[in-house]
């Protein structure tokens, strides 16, 4: 019997798609508005597009973590119990990611029911969350929440 291909896994996919018809994607477009963070919102509303029409009931858009806090997580998959975050500068810096783990175990506590994280990330991002600080990390979340960390690379 067929493996059933997950909602997760579709978006992860199309992202993939989105990145391959970008030139130069994966290049380090530096920070700014107007450079690497513009990059991302551009990348991000086009995947969210995506996302409105195949699956506009089942995968929320900029969810709520917490109330009283202004965090939200990019994508929320209720039925598969998931979050993915688009972190395309996690190959450089540790801080989304803990602080995206930090949200999960949050909203987790506050009831969101959340089995998996998964970072959807450019080259380089599985090599840099497989150092110490990010292990010891996912392995806490694993451990105290049930929270698995999932990292993909795109581009």
């Amino acid at each position: 019997m067929a493996e059933q291909v997950t909602i997760v896994q579709r978006l992860v996919q199309q992202a993939r798609r989105l990145a391959a018809g970008m030139p130069n994607f994966a290049a380090d477009k530096g920070p700014g508005k107007n450079a690497g963070n513009g990059f991302t919102r551009g990348f991000q509303l086009q995947l969210q597009g995506w996302v409105k029409a195949k699956f506009p009931h089942q995968i929320e858009i900029e969810r709520q973590a917490i109330g009283g806090a202004r965090y939200a997580f990019d994508y929320y998959i209720a039925r598969e119990q998931a979050v993915v975050e688009v972190a395309l500068s996690i190959h450089k810096s540790n801080t989304e990611f803990e602080k995206d783990v930090l949200k999960c175990l949050l909203a987790k506590q506050n009831g969101l029911k959340i089995r998996r994280l998964v970072f959807v990330g450019k080259p380089g991002a599985k090599r840099r969350l497989s150092e110490g600080g990010p292990l010891a990390i996912a392995s806490y979340a694993k451990n105290a929440a049930g929270i698995i960390i999932q990292v993909e690379e795109i581009g």
